[in-house]
């Protein structure tokens, strides 16, 4: 659990700020021999976390809930992927958030390799806790083909949790109300927009539609959409968050025909 509140208080991936962030933002590594390259696990009493760095300086990661009773909102997965640097025993990451609310920041945490390079551990501390609390995590590489395993299954996930109706009308503060329905079957899905002032002039959209590890994309006659995803329950409903990465426009949604 802290090892996800810690990669929750990583940073965001777009930057408005300028001067020494924007320099960390630039020093990205491409060094294949890099150690810290690859893919590692980290095990917790409730759930197992897989994080992969690639020589380009990206990373991501992807959390499993152990129980069957996931306790973080019912959802057994977390995904997350930003930016890395390895400066002698200090790692900085950088965060691609879903939903991009929190100001820009860098995290810098100290990494101790073992003799082999096999297994580093990574000291974190929690600074908003009441008094000063040091975690110190334990990952082990693994092969690759592990972790793209996760994701083909975090993607099926996914869409399946994805296939049905889906409505923003739960939103007091917005202007139109949406109605998203995905089909698995075909991949299509279907988009309806209604003027919150005058319901029944509404528009239908078209278009097919896959996830990937990064986001939500969708594609209407050309028009390529890409959004950043975030599933949660609330009241016992399951809801989806969508953020359109070309306008950072976001809204709420509560799938439909649910009691």
């Amino acid at each position: 659990m802290m090892m996800a509140m810690f990669l929750m208080a990583v940073v965001p991936f777009t930057f408005t700020s300028c001067g020494d962030d924007d320099d960390e933002k630039k020093e990205i590594p491409d060094d294949t021999t890099n150690p810290l390259i690859g893919v590692w696990q980290m095990d917790e009493e409730e759930q197992t976390s897989f994080i992969q760095f690639n020589a380009d300086g990206t990373w991501r990661s992807l959390e499993i809930e152990k129980d069957e009773e996931p306790m973080v909102s019912g959802i057994p997965f977390s995904v997350t992927s930003g930016t890395w640097r390895l400066d002698g025993e200090t790692l900085t990451l950088i965060q691609n958030l879903r939903f991009l609310d929190e100001n820009p920041s860098i995290k810098k945490v100290p990494i101790i390799f073992n003799e082999t390079k096999t297994a580093f551990t990574m000291d974190y501390i929690d600074e908003d806790a009441e008094e000063e609390t040091v975690y110190n995590y334990l990952f082990q590489k693994i092969k690759e083909d592990v972790f793209e395993q996760h994701v083909q299954t975090y993607i099926s996930w996914a869409e399946s949790n994805l296939e049905g109706s889906w409505t923003n009308d739960i939103n007091p503060s917005r202007t139109n109300i949406k109605k998203w329905t995905f089909y698995v079957k075909d991949k299509t899905v279907s988009l309806e927009t209604a003027p919150t002032s005058n319901p029944s002039q509404t528009t239908r959209m078209r278009g097919t539609w896959k996830v990937t590890f990064d986001g939500l994309v969708v594609n209407f006659n050309g028009q390529k959409m890409i959004f950043d995803i975030e599933f949660w329950q609330s009241g016992g409903k399951l809801q989806i968050g969508l953020e359109d990465r070309a306008t950072d426009d976001d809204d709420s949604y509560v799938k439909l025909g649910e009691e």
